[in-house]
């Protein structure tokens, strides 16, 4: 009888563990999913400043200059799996000058 309960209660303790891994593994999956979406979302934002400052670049005189466009660039592993492990964004910026003169403050 006592190793009937001694089985009972191993039954018992794995049946536990197994509902507690289970749980953890749940939750864990709940978590990625957030980041991934949190990552996409962060992406986009992204991009729509880089097209933003795309926009805004404008030489002394008012017309658009040559443009370089900003680079954006992210790993695939982002889009063709959603682990996060492999995840790199990097972002390159070409640096630019606007200056502004007033007539006033220009001297010959």
């Amino acid at each position: 009888m006592a190793l009937l309960q001694q089985v009972d209660q191993l039954n018992g303790d794995m049946d536990a563990a197994v509902d507690a891994l289970r749980h953890q593994q749940s939750k864990f999956e709940n978590e990625r999913m957030r980041a991934v979406m949190d990552v996409r979302k962060l992406r986009a934002q992204l991009a729509e400043a880089v097209a933003l400052l795309e926009q805004s670049k404008v030489s002394i005189d008012g017309k658009l200059t040559q443009r370089n466009p900003l680079s954006l660039s992210t790993s695939a592993n982002l889009t063709d799996n959603p682990s996060l492990s492999g995840v790199f964004v990097s972002l390159s910026l070409s640096v630019f000058t606007v200056r502004v003169f007033s007539p006033n403050s220009l001297s010959y």
